[in-house]
Order: C-alpha cells, then sequence, then structure tokens
C-alpha cells in the first residue's frame, strides 16, 4: 500500500469582515454630545431605549432640534411649516410652526441624537399620560413659531415641564 501524501498547503489569506451593506440607524453619538452648546449629563444609559415622554436632542450640525417620544418608535415635535423634513435651516425664517408626529429615525436623518431630559434636575416631570394626551391633541396645530420665543425646544420642554424653555437660545443671547 503506498503511503498516503500530506495533504498540500494551502495559504488562506486572513478573512476580514466584508461591511454591512444595511444602513445603522443614527445612534447616540458622544463626539457631537460634547460639541452640544446644551451639553448636559445624558439622562439615561447610551444602551437605553428613549420612553414616552423623554426628550430627544437630534444634533443638526450647528442646532439642535428637539422632539418628545411618543412610543413606538414616534415622536412628536415643532417644525416649521416651509421644511421638507426637519433639517431645514430655513426655519429661522419662519413665523408659524406646525406639530407633526413621526418616526423617530425619519425625523433624525443621518444626524446624532440622545435622550436628554435637560430640566429633569430643575422641575419635576409631569406625568406621562398628561404629556402623551397634550402632545398627541396639538398633532397637526399651526403654531406661532419664533427661533428666540418659542421654538421647538420650547414646544417639548412645555409639554414635559409645563415650562416652555430653550436653553439653547439663551447660550446664543449670552454669545452675542
Amino acid at each position: 500500500m503506498p503511503e498516503a501524501l500530506p495533504p498540500p498547503l494551502v495559504t488562506v489569506p486572513p478573512v476580514t469582515p466584508d461591511p454591512d451593506p444595511t444602513p445603522v440607524p443614527p445612534a447616540l453619538v458622544p463626539e457631537k454630545v460634547l460639541d452640544s452648546p446644551t451639553a448636559a449629563p445624558p439622562s439615561l444609559e447610551d444602551d437605553d431605549e428613549p420612553k414616552p415622554g423623554d426628550l430627544i436632542e437630534i444634533f443638526h450640525g450647528p442646532y439642535q432640534h428637539w422632539a418628545i417620544y411618543a412610543g413606538d418608535d414616534y415622536v412628536i415635535h415643532l417644525t416649521t411649516a416651509s421644511e421638507a423634513g426637519s433639517n431645514s435651516t430655513m426655519s429661522v425664517l419662519n413665523d408659524k410652526g406646525i406639530v407633526k408626529r413621526e418616526k423617530l429615525l425619519d425625523v433624525v436623518g443621518d444626524n446624532g441624537y440622545r435622550i436628554n431630559n435637560l430640566l429633569d434636575d430643575k422641575y419635576e416631570p409631569r406625568s406621562v399620560s398628561t404629556i402623551l394626551k397634550d402632545d398627541r391633541s396639538r398633532v397637526g396645530q399651526e403654531l406661532p413659531y419664533s427661533v428666540i420665543q418659542h421654538n421647538c425646544e420650547h414646544f417639548v420642554t412645555d409639554l414635559r415641564y409645563g415650562k416652555p424653555e430653550s436653553r439653547q437660545v439663551g447660550v446664543l443671547v449670552n454669545a452675542l
């Protein structure tokens, strides 16, 4: 019987995983959080999912857009009537806004976001049932809009705390 030959040596190149072609939904982006003029410690751990009534801070370049989480991957937010989507810097030129209920990831787009219940240390949040009743009743309403006096951050802090405040406006005013 002939002697068995050892199997031939085959050089296998190292396997590098292919990048996942599926787009990854925008996640919490700590680098953008640190650059935020309204930076405050996140109110929840990065791996936590938003809960109804949570404020969502969305990073749109030089400013933040704000929404309130309504559950089932939906948010309610004040956006300007002329915006195609929620990322337009044209919002500063509008005097009317509209309250919309949209999917969180549709509002976020390619931007980062985080849960930021920024005034929980200052005010007692209203009950979730009160927040949801108020925010759902406003969907579709046209409201006055002003970057300085009634913007998306004022809208969501009024819903959560009953106090319309905007920290980014305060930062802007103090910088002038």
